[in-house]
């Protein structure tokens, strides 16, 4: 009677990973003898269950930790070894703007949708209330008028984006005028002049006895 004592098999799913749920996956694992098999909890597929060394093609839903287990077997048994793969989703994102015209004494508020782990606005002579937050606020700087480009980064695991948003920024109103002779005498005529700023709809002049004009 000859009894061969065989050792049994081995099996190693290989170490844990972190990929985007764009990518496939490639699983390298091994065994000793036997016959394998890899089983999953995810909604993707593999493209060769029966190997070792394979690769696993995950869908959408797959976003978050899926686990991954490889079976081998030979007459002494059957053993088992696991690994995790965490998938990250596709960067999505956009942002928006509280108004698209302002005036410069205005604060403008500024929103980013979206997946992404982090976020920077940047753009603009004014500054931001806090860049690094996904709903902040923008003041213009002093003397900060006409058609201003703010823009926003922002990013996941799976990639880096840019996005932009214009607004126009008004100058504020301002009302002067200016007369002249500067001395003046009873009968003497005096010529004012509108020195005021900004998007002027409409004025008036007052000069206290009951009538106005708008002449400018």
């Amino acid at each position: 009677l000859v009894v061969i004592e065989s050792p049994g098999p081995t099996v190693n799913a290989g170490p844990d990973q972190q990929l985007c749920v764009s990518n496939t996956a490639v699983l390298s694992g091994t065994v000793s003898s036997g016959n394998i098999q890899w089983y999953t909890n995810g909604g993707g597929t593999f493209s060769a269950s029966t190997n070792a060394l394979t690769g696993y093609d995950p869908i959408p839903a797959d976003s978050g930790w899926v686990e991954f287990v490889l079976e081998v077997s030979d007459l002494c048994g059957t053993l088992y070894d696991t690994l995790y793969i965490e998938f990250f989703p596709e960067l999505i994102g956009s942002i928006s703007a509280s108004t698209d015209s302002l005036c410069n004494s205005d604060t403008l508020t500024l929103d980013y949708f979206g997946n992404a782990d982090s976020i920077r606005w940047f753009g603009g002579a004014g500054s931001f209330v806090n860049d690094t937050l996904a709903n902040v606020q923008y003041v213009p700087a002093a003397g900060e008028y006409g058609s201003v480009v703010l823009f926003a980064t922002y990013g996941n695991f799976c990639s880096v984006a840019t996005d932009t948003v214009t607004v126009y920024i008004r100058e504020n109103l301002l009302a002067d005028f200016s007369y002249s002779p500067l001395d003046v005498y009873v009968g003497t005529e005096v010529q004012f002049s509108n020195l005021s700023t900004g998007v002027i709809l409409d004025y008036a002049w007052d000069f206290g006895d009951s009538a106005q004009s708008n002449m400018f």
